[in-house]
């Protein structure tokens, strides 16, 4: 019975350090395979810059905005904030200058053509979560004075 109870216990200490180990180095290495994607972006944006076309960028980073808002927002409803507590921010600084943008810069999402068919619906359920959650972040922080030079 001792052998059992000890095997049981090397076992769950095991388990939770190979979980606690795995979603720390997981993220990172998530974020190390993902900047070969976000460089090709960037070269794509530097590139749009440099024929004169920035305000082309203008429309995608409003997008990109709110889809970041939304994101936050699921953040806040997290239950697993606890598997890396050190990413809880004590400033809202940042989050706050971003809510005082986007409520002096509201910014309405061009109308995607409506078709029936499953990816439509997907696209059109995915817009509608992110705006409930862009709402819920924007009232969350609305009375929240921002930093200077948030416009």
């Amino acid at each position: 019975m001792k052998k059992l109870l000890l095997a049981t216990a090397v076992f769950v200490l095991g388990a939770v350090v190979g979980v606690a180990a795995g979603v720390r180095m997981g993220v990172w290495e998530f974020v190390i395979a993902d900047a070969q994607y976000k460089a090709s972006i960037l070269v794509s944006e530097i590139q749009q810059i440099k024929r004169g076309r920035a305000q082309s960028l203008v429309g995608v980073k409003e997008v990109e905005l709110n889809g970041e808002l939304a994101r936050h927002g699921q953040y806040l409803e997290s239950r697993l904030w606890w598997l890396l507590p050190e990413l809880r921010s004590k400033d809202e600084a940042a989050i706050r200058r971003a809510v005082a943008y986007r409520l002096a810069n509201p910014y309405q999402m061009p109308e995607i053509p409506r078709r029936d068919d499953d990816f439509s619906r997907q696209v059109a359920e995915g817009l509608q979560r992110q705006d409930e959650y862009l709402r819920k972040v924007l009232e969350h922080y609305r009375g929240v004075a921002a930093p200077e030079g948030a416009k």
